[in-house]
C-alpha cells in the first residue's frame, strides 16, 4: 500500500508506485541467516528498534513463509502460521538489514538477519527523495502506541490527479474458451445478461456492467484454508485464465472461505467501483476453483 521513511523525527512517505516495489525486491535472492520470533500479549514494543526505519504497509494479511519463498526467492525456515501486513527494515546497523515482519493484531513479529546491505537500501532512499511527501505517525488506540505499530499516513491533504482513461473491452469468447472444455449452450435474459453452460461450469455475463462470473458446477464450496498454498494457486489460475491486464494486486485473502481477491491499481492507488469491474475474486473448493469473477475491461 504505502512505504514511509522514519529517520529520527523525520517522517516522509509514498504510495506504492514502481519504485516502492523495487524497494522491496531488492531482498529477492537474498540470504537470511537468522530468524527470531517476538511476541506480546497486549502490543508488540520491539525496544530493540532504532530511530531509522523503512516501513512497507500491505494491503492484506500474507504468509510470511509463502512470500519469502514463492515471491522473493529467499529461502528461510518461518512459522508456516504467521502472516504479516507490514514490513520493517532497520537501517540503524552499519552494514547488513535486520527485518521485521509483523502481524495484523501487533502482537507478533519475526525477526531476520539478512545480507542486505543498509548502502544499497540507503542508496534506493536517495533515488526516490524526490517522490517522497511529509508523513505523519498517528495515535488510534492500543495497538498504535510506538513506532512499529504507529498508523502512518500524509501529513496534510493533497491534491489528486483524476485521470480520463479509455478502456479495451476482454473477449467474452476468449474466456469461454479457456474455462470451458467444449462449446457451451447460450441462454440470453432481457437484462442484458447472458448465461452460458455445460455439464461441468456456468457463467453469467453481464454487457452492461462489463462482469465475467463463472462457477464451477463439478465443485462444492468447501474452501481450501491454507493460504501458502492458495496464493501461489490463485496466482497461477489467474495468470491461465485471462491474465492480470492491468495492475492487479492482492488486496484481500479470506484463509476461512478460501477467497482471494486482486484490486486494480493506477499510479501506486487502489481502484474502486460499484461492480467488480476493478477486481479478479476466486473462491477455491475442495479440490480446485469453486467461483472465478472479474471485470472485463482494461485500461488502454
Amino acid at each position: 500500500n504505502q512505504m514511509v521513511h522514519v529517520d529520527q523525527g523525520k517522517i516522509e512517505g509514498a504510495s506504492a508506485t514502481p519504485s516502492v516495489n523495487e524497494l522491496a525486491n531488492l531482498f529477492s535472492k537474498h540470504h537470511i541467516s537468522k530468524v527470531e520470533e517476538f511476541s506480546n500479549d497486549h502490543v508488540l514494543s520491539l525496544d530493540t528498534l532504532s530511530d531509522h526505519l523503512v516501513i512497507l504497509d500491505y494491503p492484506t494479511d500474507t504468509p510470511l513463509a509463502m512470500y519469502l519463498n514463492e515471491v522473493m526467492n529467499v529461502p528461510a525456515k518461518v512459522p508456516s502460521n504467521f502472516k504479516f501486513n507490514r514490513i520493517i527494515l532497520d537501517m540503524n546497523s552499519r552494514h547488513d538489514i535486520d527485518v521485521y515482519a509483523i502481524d495484523a493484531d501487533r502482537q507478533r513479529a519475526i525477526k531476520m538477519t539478512t545480507d542486505v546491505s543498509v548502502k544499497t537500501i540507503k542508496g534506493h532512499l536517495d533515488e526516490m527523495s524526490s517522490n517522497l511527501e511529509p508523513y505523519t505517525d498517528i495515535l488510534t488506540d492500543q495497538t498504535t502506541v510506538n513506532k512499529a505499530t504507529y498508523l502512518y499516513a500524509p501529513k496534510a491533504p493533497k491534491d489528486l490527479r483524476t485521470y480520463r482513461t479509455i478502456f479495451n473491452n476482454i473477449n467474452v469468447e476468449d474466456l469461454n474458451s479457456i474455462l470451458f472444455d467444449d462449446t457451451p449452450i447460450v441462454r440470453t435474459t432481457r437484462s442484458g445478461t447472458t448465461t452460458y453452460n455445460n455439464n461441468t461450469g456456468m457463467v453469467n455475463y453481464d454487457a452492461n456492467k462489463e462482469t465475467y462470473s463463472y462457477t464451477n458446477l463439478s465443485e462444492d464450496e468447501h474452501s481450501t484454508r491454507d493460504m501458502n498454498i492458495s496464493i501461489p494457486r490463485t496466482f497461477d489460475y489467474i495468470n491461465k485464465h485471462g491474465g492480470f491486464t492491468d495492475d492487479f494486486r492482492l488486496f484481500k485473502a479470506n484463509g476461512s472461505k478460501g477467497e482471494m481477491i486482486y484490486q486494480m491499481f493506477i499510479n501506486g492507488r487502489p481502484i474502486f467501483d460499484s461492480t467488480i469491474r476493478n477486481q479478479i475474486r476466486v473462491i477455491w473448493g475442495e479440490r480446485g476453483i469453486f467461483e472465478y469473477s472479474r471485470g472485463l475491461l482494461k485500461t488502454n
